[in-house]
């Protein structure tokens, strides 16, 4: 029973399959069809019934058998007029698609997930859904007949309507939709504006509208469709008239060849011939045929361009040949011999008909038919300018082996060598003058020059505003003037002071730096420009002068260096030497900015030592540079030269508020640093930087004498305070033991030889130490724990003290040295004793941290002496002078001073004292005085 359910649209869904209608299947085609209200019969009767009235949408057929047999039977047994659409539900396959269409079904939806929708489009269709144009009297096989002839090809059928009837699958395939997509939809519907645009689509449509009109019997255009997400490509469209057997127009027919890649084709070979025409006329190549049947010679337009012919010229063999003066009549022979089928391929001198002079190249090639020779096919080519080129490369090539041959001369000087090469270049360019000048300070002064000229002459000078060279080295090629009053040139003063009408000039540069210019030039203008040959010939020779004056230069920088190399070698001190190296950097290496730190090894840091008077005028002071700062320590630390071309972008530079642009730090091996700097930013040259790096090993090798002979000189003052020492301090236990023979002498008593002995030992361990401490450059030796009062009775023992008395007060044991304590007791007591008169007597004091010997003599006649290590013999006399140095050399200070109730007083403080039972056993000085650490 056929009952209508819901508020939609309402479609009555036919389905012979009766085993499936049921509830199930309800729902599946209301879940499939959502927005209809299906209702479903399996009866083709209750189908026939309902189709007349007006109750529902539309009728689906649900197809399954995909057999049209079966949907032909269903078709026949409805009744006519079918008032509402019958739309056919199959598979989505174009064969079963045309099979539908050409039946007396409405239209065709395939099933699927956009079922839906594309039926509520067929019923929504203002215009009422219609049979296959012409169904009724298409001929079917006709129609297959047709579509198999073009399926190669897109094939497509439109109805009277220009809706789309049929596709093949090729047209689908290229426009990426399905058949459903496409059959029964308006044609304007599917070529829109992304696949086809609207001027393409108006064209098109126009023709196929007077193709149903009878209007012509075919239609061609090519069509280039543009689809969203596939290259674009171009179809050429071929339609006809579809007639019925009355022959009523009632399609169209169309074919579509895709003719993309043929056309890529065409467009590549129209811009090969193109570019073959654009180089025949570069390379000025010329085509010619000789046909040998009846002697005719067809020729190119290039041919002749090339002979340089009037149109009226009629090309004949003979007429060529006489265009071509050969006393060896190769050119004639030439063309006999392609007569008999010999290639041809020579090169020819050519006379114009206006007189001038050319070179071509003619190349022929003989075709044969049958054996025999009919035809030569030929080309000739203007080679001129090549022919040229290559006279002048030749010449080039013979001026740079005379350019060799003048290096390679050591008999030359170097005047001789530039005089040579401004007049072979002369001769090169045919022009009267050669000139090599300087430029400074907005003049031009000549050096050598060719030619003669009243105003050219060696040693002239000239404003630079006067003369062409100012042109020149503002540029860095070469600069030249064919014509000058033609160019402008003839109220500039550079033209009215030497009328030179024609010129050609470069820069000469030394180490980077503008030298000057080499020029020549002639008092009248040029016929034709400067040839790259000639450009070239004058950019080498630039280069080769640059190169000569620089090696010229390096070996007078040299020779100086090594002249001030010498002088370091008699520099009295460092001060001298490094005096000498900035005078070498400011006037040798014209490097005025320069300046030396040496290096603190107590403090960590680069000192200033001096710097070019330059530097002195334009810097306040040297900067001192503690460890870390500046590209100046980075260089040290790394003991690598380092080179900035621009300090201002460095950020590890020492100030950012410095006038200084550019730099070289050369590190001074074992002494510090070198460093130029300039004040405008540019780029130091490898030279440069070589000549700073000898300047600095110079200054290390001489400050490492200068060094060694300082401390050689230490030594040698060591040596004789030794000497003094030695004469000094021995006088004492010499004294003592003359004193003990002279008792054996007298009383016979040898138990005093006892006492000789410890004088004896006393010197000679004098000396051991002495000698040790001489060799080692130092005062004292090992320290310890040292009892002050029993060095100063061992020191007793070893004096001559005559009538005087010895007190020692408290006690006191300090870290030292004690055979050199000992030393300092002696020499005290020794003074006492010389200087303090009669009836002496001498105190040793000592308190907590500090101890003292006095006298109760007469005193200091002069006042107390300053004591330290730096005191003379001359000012204290020899003894109080090792006393201050040994004083010193422990850390101690001592002071000379008057007594309280007269005499003198030596002060010694600053002693380390130590626990006396940390002592250890200190041998008596008869051995050695010394401390057993």
């Amino acid at each position: 029973m056929i009952d209508i359910q819901t508020d939609k649209e309402p479609i009555l869904v036919y389905d012979a399959a009766s085993d499936v209608v049921g509830s199930y299947q309800s729902e599946f085609y209301t879940a499939l069809w959502s927005t209809f209200d299906v209702d479903h019969t399996d009866s083709v009767e209750e189908l026939a019934a309902e189709s007349t009235a007006s109750r529902y949408a539309a009728v689906v057929y649900r197809w399954r058998s995909s057999t049209i047999e079966d949907l032909v039977s269903v078709l026949d047994r409805l009744p006519e007029p079918f008032s509402i659409p019958f739309i056919v539900a199959g598979p989505d396959d174009p064969t079963a698609v045309r099979n539908v269409l050409v039946t007396a079904a409405d239209g065709y939806v395939p099933v699927g997930a956009e079922s839906a929708d594309k039926l509520e489009a067929r019923i929504d269709t203002e215009t009422p859904m219609s049979k296959t144009a012409g169904a009724e009297a298409v001929d079917t096989s006709a129609l297959h007949e047709a579509i198999v002839e073009q399926m190669q090809d897109s094939a497509w059928v439109l109805d009277s309507e220009l809706r789309i009837s049929y596709v093949n699958d090729r047209l689908i395939e290229r426009l990426d939709l399905s058949a459903s997509d496409l059959i029964g939809q308006p044609l304007a519907d599917v070529f829109n504006e992304t696949l086809l645009e609207g001027p393409d689509y108006g064209r098109f449509e126009r023709g196929l509208q007077e193709l149903l009109a009878g209007s012509r019997e075919q239609f061609r255009i090519q069509l280039t469709h543009h689809p969203d997400d596939a290259p674009t490509y171009t179809t050429d469209v071929l339609a006809r008239p579809y007639r019925d057997s009355d022959d009523e127009i009632v399609g169209i027919v169309g074919i579509g060849r895709d003719i993309t890649e043929q056309l890529a084709e065409q467009r590549r070979m129209e811009r090969q011939n193109d570019l073959f025409r654009q180089a025949e006329q570069l390379a000025a190549i010329g085509g010619w045929a000789w046909d040998l049947d009846d002697n005719a010679v067809e020729v190119t337009d290039q041919v002749y361009d090339i002979y340089e012919l009037p149109d009226s010229f009629d090309p004949t063999i003979e007429n060529i040949l006489q265009y071509h003066p050969d006393p060896t009549n190769a050119v004639r022979e030439a063309f006999e011999g392609l007569r008999s089928g010999e290639p041809a391929d020579l090169e020819a001198r050519l006379r114009t008909p206006a007189g001038d002079h050319k070179w071509v190249r003619i190349h022929g090639s003989p075709k044969e038919t049958d054996g025999e020779v009919t035809e030569i096919i030929g080309s000739v080519q203007d080679i001129t300018e090549r022919r040229r080129l290559e006279t002048q490369l030749r010449e080039n090539v013979d001026s740079l082996r005379q350019l060799y041959q003048l290096s390679a001369d050591t008999t030359l000087s170097f005047a001789d060598r530039i005089d040579r090469v401004l007049e072979l270049t002369c001769d090169r360019l045919d022009l009267r003058y050669g000139v090599l000048s300087t430029v400074e300070d907005d003049r031009r002064q000549i050096v050598s020059v060719h030619g003669d000229h009243d105003r050219l002459q060696p040693g002239a000078t000239a404003p630079l505003s006067e003369s062409y060279c100012r042109k020149t080295i503002q540029q860095d090629s070469l600069f030249s003037l064919e014509n000058a009053p033609e160019e402008g040139w003839a109220d500039d003063p550079a033209y009215q002071r030497l009328a030179l009408d024609c010129y050609l000039g470069g820069n000469i540069r030394i180490d980077g730096r503008l030298y000057g210019t080499l020029w020549f030039a002639d008092d009248d203008p040029r016929e034709q420009s400067f040839t790259e040959t000639e450009l070239a010939f004058v950019e080498v020779l630039t280069k080769w002068v640059s190169y000569q004056l620089e090696r010229r230069s390096t070996e007078s920088k040299l020779r100086e260096l090594q002249e001030t190399t010498q002088e370091f070698l008699t520099a009295d001190d460092d001060e001298a030497v490094a005096e000498l190296a900035m005078e070498a950097a400011a006037e040798i290496l014209e490097l005025p900015l320069t300046a030396l730190w040496k290096h603190d090894d107590e403090d960590d840091a680069l000192l200033p030592v001096t710097q070019t008077e330059e530097a002195d005028a334009h810097f306040e002071s040297q900067p001192r540079f503690e460890g870390g700062e500046g590209l100046i320590w980075k260089a040290y630390a790394m003991n690598s030269v380092v080179v900035v071309d621009d300090v201002q972008a460095e950020p590890d530079r020492y100030s950012t508020d410095t006038d200084i642009k550019s730099e070289i730090i050369v590190p001074v091996q074992s002494y510090g640093v070198l460093v130029t700097a300039t004040l405008e930013q540019r780029e130091f040259t490898d030279l440069e930087v070589d000549l700073l790096r000898i300047l600095a090993a110079s200054v290390s090798a001489a400050m490492v004498r200068v060094e060694r002979e300082v401390e050689l000189q230490r030594q040698n003052d060591r040596l004789s305070e030794f000497t003094g020492y030695v004469s000094h301090d021995l006088r004492n236990p010499l004294s003592v033991a003359q004193g003990y023979i002279d008792q054996v002498k007298e009383t016979g008593n040898t138990e005093t030889l006892a006492a000789v002995e410890r004088a004896h030992d006393r010197m000679q361990t004098l000396i051991d130490d002495m000698l040790l401490l001489a060799r080692k450059g130092e005062v004292i030796d090992m320290v310890g724990p040292t009892n002050v009062e029993t060095i100063a009775e061992w020191a007793w023992e070893s004096v001559d003290s005559r009538d005087a008395d010895l007190e020692i007060e408290g006690e006191l044991t300090v870290e030292a040295d004690a055979p050199r304590l000992q030393q300092v007791f002696e020499n005290l007591f020794r003074n006492s004793v010389e200087h303090g008169g009669p009836e002496l007597t001498i105190t040793v004091e000592c308190h907590d941290d500090w101890f003292a010997v006095a006298d109760d003599g007469h005193g200091f006649e002069d006042g107390p002496p300053r004591l330290d290590s730096e005191t003379h013999e001359s000012e204290s006399g020899l003894g109080l002078s090792i006393v201050a140095k040994i004083v010193e050399a422990h850390g101690w200070t001592i002071t000379a001073q008057d007594g309280p109730d007269g005499g003198s007083r030596f002060e010694i403080t600053g002693a380390q004292p130590v626990d006396p039972e940390a002592q250890t056993e200190i041998e008596h000085a008869d051995s050695e005085p010394s401390v057993d650490h």
